[in-house]
Protein backbone atom coordinates (compact mmCIF):
# COMPACT_ATOMS: atom_id res chain seq x y z
CA UNK A 1 0.00 0.00 0.00
CA UNK A 2 1.54 3.36 -0.97
CA UNK A 3 2.43 5.74 1.81
CA UNK A 4 0.59 9.03 1.73
CA UNK A 5 2.15 12.26 2.83
CA UNK A 6 0.42 14.93 4.83
CA UNK A 7 -0.58 18.03 2.95
CA UNK A 8 0.84 21.37 4.16
CA UNK A 9 -2.59 22.14 5.62
CA UNK A 10 -2.59 18.87 7.59
CA UNK A 11 0.93 19.63 8.83
CA UNK A 12 -0.18 23.03 10.12
CA UNK A 13 -3.19 21.44 11.84
CA UNK A 14 -1.01 18.81 13.50
CA UNK A 15 1.51 21.47 14.61
CA UNK A 16 -1.25 23.74 15.94
CA UNK A 17 -2.83 20.88 17.88
CA UNK A 18 0.52 20.05 19.47
CA UNK A 19 1.17 23.70 20.31
CA UNK A 20 -2.25 24.02 21.93
CA UNK A 21 -1.54 20.94 24.09
CA UNK A 22 1.79 22.47 25.19
CA UNK A 23 0.16 25.79 26.04
CA UNK A 24 1.96 27.67 23.29
CA UNK A 25 -1.35 28.43 21.54
CA UNK A 26 -4.58 29.13 23.42
CA UNK A 27 -7.83 27.31 22.92
CA UNK A 28 -10.59 29.37 21.35
CA UNK A 29 -8.52 32.26 20.03
CA UNK A 30 -5.57 32.81 17.72
CA UNK A 31 -3.08 34.24 20.22
CA UNK A 32 -2.91 34.54 23.99
CA UNK A 33 -2.90 38.35 23.88
CA UNK A 34 -5.13 40.04 21.31
CA UNK A 35 -5.63 43.79 20.73
CA UNK A 36 -9.29 43.59 21.77
CA UNK A 37 -8.29 42.44 25.26
CA UNK A 38 -7.08 45.87 26.33
CA UNK A 39 -9.18 48.15 28.51
CA UNK A 40 -10.80 51.41 27.47
CA UNK A 41 -11.60 54.56 29.42
CA UNK A 42 -15.24 55.63 29.77
CA UNK A 43 -14.74 58.12 26.90
CA UNK A 44 -13.83 55.23 24.55
CA UNK A 45 -10.10 55.94 24.36
CA UNK A 46 -7.84 52.93 24.96
CA UNK A 47 -5.84 52.70 28.15
CA UNK A 48 -2.08 52.45 27.64
CA UNK A 49 -0.90 49.12 26.29
CA UNK A 50 2.36 47.70 27.63
CA UNK A 51 5.01 48.40 25.03
CA UNK A 52 8.69 47.65 24.82
CA UNK A 53 11.75 49.14 23.22
CA UNK A 54 13.63 46.99 20.79
CA UNK A 55 16.21 46.32 23.52
CA UNK A 56 13.65 44.99 25.99
CA UNK A 57 11.64 43.09 23.38
CA UNK A 58 14.82 41.38 22.23
CA UNK A 59 16.23 40.57 25.65
CA UNK A 60 13.06 39.79 27.65
CA UNK A 61 11.03 37.86 25.10
CA UNK A 62 13.61 36.42 22.71
CA UNK A 63 16.82 36.37 24.75
CA UNK A 64 18.52 38.12 21.84
CA UNK A 65 20.20 41.43 21.07
CA UNK A 66 18.86 44.65 19.59
CA UNK A 67 20.67 43.93 16.33
CA UNK A 68 19.10 40.46 16.10
CA UNK A 69 15.56 41.87 16.35
CA UNK A 70 16.35 44.81 14.05
CA UNK A 71 17.89 42.47 11.47
CA UNK A 72 14.78 40.28 11.38
CA UNK A 73 12.50 43.28 11.10
CA UNK A 74 14.54 44.88 8.30
CA UNK A 75 14.70 41.60 6.36
CA UNK A 76 10.90 41.26 6.57
CA UNK A 77 10.86 38.11 8.69
CA UNK A 78 7.89 39.26 10.78
CA UNK A 79 4.93 38.15 8.67
CA UNK A 80 1.31 37.67 9.70
CA UNK A 81 -1.27 36.23 7.29
CA UNK A 82 1.20 36.63 4.42
CA UNK A 83 1.73 40.35 5.05
CA UNK A 84 4.68 42.08 6.72
CA UNK A 85 3.87 43.18 10.25
CA UNK A 86 3.97 46.91 10.98
CA UNK A 87 5.28 48.23 14.27
CA UNK A 88 4.98 51.57 15.97
CA UNK A 89 7.53 54.12 17.04
CA UNK A 90 7.74 56.00 20.29
CA UNK A 91 7.80 59.79 20.66
CA UNK A 92 11.54 59.83 19.90
CA UNK A 93 11.09 57.76 16.75
CA UNK A 94 12.55 54.55 18.22
CA UNK A 95 10.95 51.19 17.45
CA UNK A 96 8.24 50.23 19.91
CA UNK A 97 6.57 46.84 20.20
CA UNK A 98 3.20 46.49 21.92
CA UNK A 99 2.55 43.44 24.03
CA UNK A 100 0.15 42.04 21.43
CA UNK A 101 2.86 42.40 18.72
CA UNK A 102 5.29 40.06 20.46
CA UNK A 103 3.42 36.76 20.11
CA UNK A 104 2.80 37.01 16.34
CA UNK A 105 6.46 38.02 15.96
CA UNK A 106 7.52 34.86 17.80
CA UNK A 107 5.24 32.57 15.78
CA UNK A 108 6.45 34.19 12.57
CA UNK A 109 10.09 33.54 13.51
CA UNK A 110 9.26 29.98 14.54
CA UNK A 111 7.37 29.26 11.31
CA UNK A 112 10.33 30.53 9.28
CA UNK A 113 12.81 28.45 11.31
CA UNK A 114 14.63 31.34 13.01
CA UNK A 115 13.76 30.17 16.54
CA UNK A 116 13.11 26.68 17.85
CA UNK A 117 10.06 25.38 19.73
CA UNK A 118 11.74 25.83 23.11
CA UNK A 119 12.43 29.52 22.50
CA UNK A 120 8.91 30.04 21.12
CA UNK A 121 7.41 28.44 24.22
CA UNK A 122 9.62 30.54 26.55
CA UNK A 123 8.64 33.72 24.69
CA UNK A 124 4.93 32.92 24.94
CA UNK A 125 5.21 32.06 28.64
CA UNK A 126 6.99 35.38 29.33
CA UNK A 127 4.30 37.21 27.36
CA UNK A 128 1.54 35.49 29.33
CA UNK A 129 3.12 36.52 32.63
CA UNK A 130 3.49 40.14 31.53
CA UNK A 131 -0.18 40.09 30.47
CA UNK A 132 -1.24 38.62 33.83
CA UNK A 133 0.84 41.13 35.81
CA UNK A 134 -0.77 43.99 33.87
CA UNK A 135 -4.31 42.67 34.43
CA UNK A 136 -4.84 41.93 30.72
CA UNK A 137 -5.15 38.19 31.02
CA UNK A 138 -6.65 36.25 33.89
CA UNK A 139 -6.31 32.64 32.63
Amino acid sequence: MPRTTASPRDTVSIREAAMRREGTLPSGRRFWVMPDMFAYYANGKPKPVPSFTIKYAGSVFFGRSVSWVRDHEEKGHFVLDGKPMKFGRDSRGARSYRLHDIEPMAHSLYDAGFIDAERLHACVEALKWVARLNGIMKD
